[in-house]
């Protein structure tokens, strides 16, 4: 692995403002966030607080533990690995220290951030036989497991074709009867809505943001 020197005179003077500035703008270009939103006008924010600090203590050869390091690692598998990568290129690019594991778990809470904050809702019909009953019973139970989620709608077998009709943004269908040709996602689950539902749609969930990853 090649060395990469630094001129602490050039990085950790009058001009580190500047650079952590292109640092923010050049992560921001990596993940193609558009600066214009919000979202990412409170990611830069929060990317400046940290990074400035982080270089001083980069120059002082201070790593602060992440107590969080191992779950984050966990959480955010691929966010944490694109961070990781990202940093090298930015270590060798503006010619500053290796960024340490533990800044990167930081660092990468912050694209966690970013992405719960702008990934849209998932929009979930609730079905049964009926629509009444079973159906009405596992829209409180899904609602209060998956606040998340947004139910459009609690329908009946017989409704469904007019119902995704009507509303085709739908990402999934969580029901209680198997419905073929169908080009939605269906989560099948029992009445009683066990454990076992619960890992089903988690699981599901996870494939969905997995795929969506920054």
């Amino acid at each position: 692995m090649v060395s990469v020197h630094y001129n602490r005179d050039v990085i950790f003077n009058g001009q580190t403002p500047k650079i952590v500035e292109k640092i923010v703008s050049y992560s921001l270009d990596y993940f193609s966030i558009d600066k214009r939103t919000k979202a990412a006008v409170l990611l830069a924010e929060d990317l400046t607080n940290h990074i400035k600090p982080m270089m001083n203590r980069l120059n002082s050869g201070i790593v602060v533990a992440n107590r969080l390091l191992s779950d984050i690692q966990i959480t955010y598998p691929n966010i944490f690995d694109k961070v990781r990568i990202l940093f090298q290129k930015i270590s060798r690019k503006f010619k500053i220290p290796d960024v340490p594991n533990d800044e990167i778990g930081f660092i990468t809470l912050y694209f966690a951030k970013y992405k719960e904050q702008v990934i849209r809702r998932k929009k979930v019909l609730i079905m049964c036989t009926s629509g009444f009953g079973t159906a009405q019973l596992l829209n409180t139970k899904i609602s209060k497991v998956f606040p998340e989620l947004q139910i459009v709608d609690v329908i009946g077998t017989s409704e469904l074709n007019s119902k995704l009709k009507d509303n085709p943004d739908i990402d999934m269908i969580i029901s209680t009867v198997n419905v073929k040709k169908i080009s939605k996602k269906i989560i099948l689950v029992s009445a009683l809505f066990n454990s076992q539902d619960r890992d089903r749609i988690e699981r599901e969930l996870e494939k969905q943001s997995d795929e969506n990853t920054i």
